[in-house]
This record gives C-alpha cells, structure tokens and sequence, in this order.
C-alpha cells in the first residue's frame, strides 16, 4: 500500500470510529443530562477514548506504506506522529460538537414549546380529575 493510501485510509477510519464513539456516549449520557452537558461530555469522553485508538491505529498503518526512497518513510512517520495524529484526535470530534451544538441551539425554541405544552396539559387533566 503505497503512503498516501495509507494516510487516506488511517483518517477515513479514526473519522468513522470518532463519529460512532460521539454517538453512543452522547446518547448513553443525554437520557439523564440536560443536551448541552450531554454534548459536552460526549466530546471529552470521545477525545480521550480516541487517544489510544489514534495511536493504535497509527503504527499499522505506517508499516503498511510503501516507499521508493529510503528516506520516504522518516518523513511519512513524522508526517503520521506529528500532523495527522493529533489533527485527527481532535479535529472529528470537535467538528461533531459544533453540528449537535448548533442543531442544539436550533431546536432549542421548538423543546421549549414541547415542554410548555406538556405542562399545559398536565395542568388540564388535573383540573378535570378534580
């Protein structure tokens, strides 16, 4: 597998593995937390899960790339370790906290009216039993 293969491949799969991590401790979490600390907490629980899973998938990846020139593979190693590691540990899951935080802040409007009218017809129903 040549280098650019590996790298594409190496930031297509710690995309995909943050995304579903985000997923399941955001809603692990948003059945007893308000959205916002959900959303929080999904995010600093995904960036340090995907810190050994980073650096796990790094190293298999490296040795699987292929080089012309000797030299190809320091500067392919150094490329991994230094950019696209810690790019790739942060930048996914900090992307998925921006989208549920403005999907938050969008329907914000719409679970208060949710809430409003449940209360409403709470209130209705004890009224009525009375």
């Amino acid at each position: 597998m040549d280098s650019s293969s590996a790298m594409s491949l190496y930031i297509l799969i710690v995309i995909i593995v943050a995304l579903i991590a985000n997923i399941i401790f955001y809603r692990l979490v948003f059945k007893k937390k308000k959205r916002k600390k959900a959303n929080l907490f999904s995010w600093l629980t995904t960036l340090g899960i995907m810190v050994p899973i980073s650096l796990g998938l790094v190293f298999p990846f490296a040795r699987a790339a292929e080089f012309d020139d000797p030299g190809g593979g320091i500067g392919f190693a150094l490329l991994m370790f230094a950019i696209i590691l810690p790019a790739f540990w942060f930048l996914p899951t900090t992307i998925y906290l921006g989208i549920r935080a403005i999907f938050i802040a969008i329907t914000k409007r719409r679970e208060r009216e949710i809430i409003s009218d449940t209360i409403v017809n709470a209130e209705l129903t004890k009224v009525e039993e009375d």
